[in-house]
């Protein structure tokens, strides 16, 4: 699989020399440790995976003229996900020197890939990422003017996956360092002046039909403590009087079940308040929150505000 910040590289066993993959002549071949090889003979090449783009083009513009943008990019894969990269996605209108949200994830491949993967009967120059500029102007002796020595792109990823599929039975979650998820958020330790025996989390949301949202607490009686995350019940772990059904299957949902929206707009979305709450732990000083979010598409991540926990005796 390949992550976000790692991928794997096969090595063929069959060829350039004796078939050590099949263990016939010789026994099949491993790799057992981990070494340090290659020095500066060693290259990677490295796709831009983005799903926005800010394309900054310096240009005046007089009475009567102006300047538009399009951009045509190369489809890439969110991790987590099944989709496929290097297909052609068209043209993008975009403003200039501002945030353009897409749709999907895309790519700027690297030369190699450029090379291999796209032909020039469809992108010219097999070039991954194409920015067109339409200058118009309503007299024939003025034009808008492009400062070509000052354009430039920034393209920006959004840092979310969807590596956990059940969050009451990974105890991967229950760590910070150990946490397959891209999209965590972990608050400080709070210290208590009396000791609680409650919790409950609320916040705002944009979460839609892609993604979701999990949140996990941990509470100690020692700042000195490492912390010990566990998932809020979940709201279909929780009876009709408010008690919870099983302690093994919390999940981190919130209290109630609510529709996820279908609206897959980056720009103008709508938020939902969201509660989670857990009664009746150990008498705890300190206790610490953690929100983790998922998506199968970059291009969407969850996105929260308005965020508050409270400490309850």
């Amino acid at each position: 699989p390949i992550g976000l910040d790692y991928y794997h590289i096969k090595i063929d066993m069959a060829n350039d020399g004796v078939n050590r993959s099949t263990g016939v002549t010789y026994p099949k071949l491993y790799l057992t440790n981990t070494k340090s090889t290659g020095g500066s003979n060693i290259r990677a090449s490295q796709n831009i995976p983005f799903e926005l783009v800010h394309p900054n083009v310096q240009h005046v513009l007089f009475n009567g003229t102006n300047v538009t943008a399009a951009v045509r990019t190369v489809s890439g894969t969110s991790i987590d996900s099944s989709g496929t990269s290097f297909s052609d996605k068209g043209f993008d209108n975009v403003r200039l020197n501002e945030d353009n949200y897409l749709s999907d994830s895309r790519i700027v491949a690297s030369k190699v890939n450029e090379t291999n993967k796209l032909t020039n009967e469809v992108f010219p120059g097999k070039k991954s990422f194409t920015m067109t500029l339409d200058l118009t102007t309503e007299n024939t002796l003025l034009s808008p003017i492009i400062d070509l020595d000052r354009v430039s792109c920034i393209f920006v990823s959004n840092r979310v996956n969807n590596a956990v599929t059940n969050f009451a039975t990974d105890d991967r979650v229950s760590t910070i360092d150990g946490d397959p998820s891209a999209f965590t958020y972990v608050t400080d330790d709070v210290s208590l002046e009396f000791n609680a025996t409650s919790l409950k989390v609320r916040f705002a949301a944009y979460i839609n039909i892609l993604s979701d949202v999990r949140v996990l607490y941990s509470i100690s009686n020692s700042r000195d403590d490492d912390p010990v995350y566990y998932p809020f019940p979940g709201y279909d772990n929780i009876d009709l009087n408010g008690n919870i059904i099983n302690d093994a299957n919390n999940n981190g949902r919130p209290d109630a079940s609510y529709v996820k929206t279908d609206v897959l707009e980056s720009e103008d979305v709508p938020f939902r308040d969201y509660e989670f709450t857990i009664d009746n732990l150990p008498s705890f000083k300190y206790f610490s929150i953690k929100v983790i979010g998922n998506s199968t598409n970059q291009a969407y991540p969850p996105r929260i505000k308005e965020f508050s926990a409270i400490a309850l005796a």
